[in-house]
């Protein structure tokens, strides 16, 4: 059920992330809103259908992006990796979890859209890149870290309530 329920909830997010988010730029950076979902879902401890997530936001993302196929799924999947790894090794302070997965989620995503931009012959200099575009949107999305965290940890405790033991 809670991969059926990832359509329309990312279908949603990309709406509002392409119709308001995207107009609210820092600089040039501007959030990632199904990243930042897809992180807050992947911490989540009892949710099983984290991967899927990544490639059902990373499909929707990539329609409505002008970079080569694949690149936002396979930056979701890095992000989704590097959440549940974060998890492990935070396990006691979750929201600690979050900013550094969001952070280095964010760096990744990047990184992918700037190879894949230079190896279709889009050169931008990695200083603006970094100035213009990285930092601003690494803080926009770690601004919204805050909001998702606690929306995501509500909506997976509905989807998948704690079992009480009788």
């Amino acid at each position: 059920m809670a991969v059926l329920i990832a359509i329309p909830i990312l279908g949603g997010l990309a709406l509002i992330q392409s119709a308001i988010v995207s107009r609210m730029p820092l600089i040039q950076g501007t959030a990632d809103l199904i990243l930042v979902t897809i992180i807050a879902w992947a911490l989540q401890e009892r949710i099983k259908g984290y991967w899927q997530w990544s490639i059902i936001g990373g499909g929707i993302i990539t329609f409505m992006s002008a970079l080569p196929m694949g690149v936002y799924i396979g930056a979701y999947l890095g992000a989704t990796f590097l959440a549940r790894l974060i998890s492990r090794r935070v396990w006691k302070v979750p929201f600690l979890g979050m900013l550094a997965a969001t952070f280095l989620g964010t760096l990744l995503l990047n990184i992918v859209a700037w190879l894949s931009r230079w190896l279709t012959g889009v050169f931008i200099p990695i200083d603006q890149a970094l100035n213009l575009i990285v930092i601003p949107g690494i803080l926009l999305n770690l601004v919204l870290a805050v909001p998702v965290y606690y929306v995501v940890k509500d909506l997976a405790a509905w989807l998948y309530p704690e079992e009480i033991e009788v």
